[in-house]
């Protein structure tokens, strides 16, 4: 797209306007394919009379090629400034992206063979090599279990009925299979976990029949990258505590596209992904130098993103970048995502903060957490940067006081508590660099966080007895849980 203008010797009462349009529109031929060119009539007019030029200096836009209208408006700077917005966005947005769109990661073919899914409705037992095949073949519902474990039985047998024709559902006894119980992970029992194109997500609410068929159907079907454009934005942001976009302009390469869907494509089930090479939210993003393909991660409602990373990028720095974002900027631990935040392969340094929640005045819980919200953002913006990612969270200090008491030294006759958490190595940080006691104060937690990186402080010692499951529970719930009160 190019808008044209034959600047002939009578022309140089335009020429500066036209020149610095040229200067100031120049980043748009890359991110919208803007182009601003000029033809000089004396010297090419068989050109300009090919174009039908009559007067000077005349304007006409052409998009791929063709004429699309010939411009009669004001002269001035800024009208034609804003005709050269409204213009290049309106062509970036008719631009055909089904075919980027579609160029998904294929699904796996299932063989004649593997094309029944739970035909028979039940629960098949299963080893390592079956699992690991069901596994690649599609999703499948896994219980880990001790002989043990009757209580969920029966529910479980109805569930696989349920789930007849949709649903692999599967059981490995841990007893039998403990090489393979370890190697996935499994801390206590049962512990039930949906695997799903490379990647996996637990169950841990309700073992109900329909705390179970909701979750199955929640995370069935396989995930997607979904176009967005600016008028499905605000809703987007309503929607998703956290998403991740890839920003696509003009000079994008529909392979950039493509190679991340397959890097990405283990966690598409589980967070937010959209593409987009909508002007409005590029612009409202601030993305003044992108060229390019971006990988941008929004949180907490807002148009800047929180993180970037300039595609294409390889498989490991995109698993890297979206463990390390994919929660907002303040996470409330609890038992639903402990497994996730503490025990995460991402090995986050956690700025655990541990409030009073119940018995406060109205508002006094949520002015503690934006507080916490502002320190967070503060240090995203300007605080070292870690070989680890930083994450901050805050947990009700009443409910889990045995738990805090225990593995941190936190009493909950003295909240707000904090500490700096490195749960990968059971070691936390509950002083400052100046040797005095860590607070929930920003100056207070950002000497923390500098002394823990010039391994200036000596970390203390958590206890290690307080790992997330048991093999004697009948349920996957951990001390963090059974401490709770």
């Amino acid at each position: 797209m190019c808008l044209d203008v034959p600047p002939g010797g009578h022309c140089r009462a335009f020429a500066p306007t036209y020149e610095k349009l040229g200067q100031n529109f120049k980043s748009l031929e890359k991110k919208r394919g803007f182009h601003l060119g000029q033809v000089n009539c004396q010297a090419q007019g068989d050109l300009c009379n090919k174009h039908n030029i009559k007067f000077y200096p005349q304007l006409k836009l052409y998009g791929d090629g063709k004429e699309i209208e010939e411009y009669s408006g004001d002269r001035s700077y800024e009208t034609i400034a804003q005709y050269i917005d409204s213009q290049s966005k309106r062509y970036i947005r008719s631009l055909d992206t089904n075919a980027a769109r579609s160029d998904g990661v294929d699904q796996a073919a299932v063989s004649a063979s593997d094309a029944a899914v739970n035909a028979e409705g039940t629960a098949e037992e299963v080893d390592e090599t079956t699992l690991e095949r069901y596994k690649s073949l599609g999703p499948v519902f896994v219980k880990f279990y001790a002989p043990c474990c009757k209580k969920l039985a029966p529910t479980w047998s109805q569930f696989a009925k349920r789930m007849k024709d949709k649903l692999r559902v599967v059981s490995v006894n841990c007893d039998d299979h403990k090489s393979l119980c370890t190697t996935e992970g499994v801390r206590g029992y049962p512990t039930l976990r949906m695997y799903n194109q490379g990647t996996h997500k637990e169950h841990t609410k309700g073992r109900s029949l329909e705390h179970m068929r909701a979750f199955a159907e929640k995370y069935l079907t396989p995930g997607e990258v979904h176009h967005l454009d600016g008028q499905q934005w605000d809703l987007v942001k309503r929607q998703h505590d956290v998403y991740f976009v890839v920003l696509q302009t003009f000079s994008s390469k529909s392979s950039d596209l493509l190679s991340f869907k397959t890097a990405a494509a283990p966690y598409l089930v589980t967070s937010a992904f959209y593409e987009t090479h909508d002007p409005e939210i590029i612009d409202a993003a601030t993305v003044d130098d992108l060229h390019g393909t971006v990988l941008a991660v929004f949180k907490d409602g807002t148009s800047q993103p929180t993180a970037r990373l300039s595609l294409p990028a390889s498989s490991e720095e995109i698993n890297s970048f979206i463990l390390a974002q994919r929660f907002p900027t303040v996470i409330e631990l609890d038992s639903v995502n402990f497994d996730e935040v503490l025990q995460s392969p991402a090995r986050a340094l956690v700025v655990l903060v541990a409030l009073k929640k119940s018995g406060r005045s109205t508002g006094e819980l949520e002015k503690e957490v934006e507080e916490l919200r502002k320190i967070a953002k503060a240090w995203y913006r300007g605080g070292r940067k870690f070989e680890q990612p930083v994450w901050f969270a805050w947990i009700d200090g009443e409910r889990y006081k045995k738990w805090l008491k225990q593995n941190y030294g936190i009493k909950h006759t003295q909240l707000p508590a904090v500490v700096l958490a490195d749960p990968a190595s059971h070691q936390y940080y509950d002083t400052t660099l100046e040797r005095s006691k860590l607070i929930f104060e920003g100056a207070s937690i950002f000497s923390t966080l500098e002394g823990a990186y010039q391994h200036f402080l000596k970390p203390k010692t958590s206890d290690s007895t307080l790992e997330w499951g048991s093999r004697v529970s009948s349920e996957k719930q951990s001390q963090f849980e059974e401490q709770a009160d």
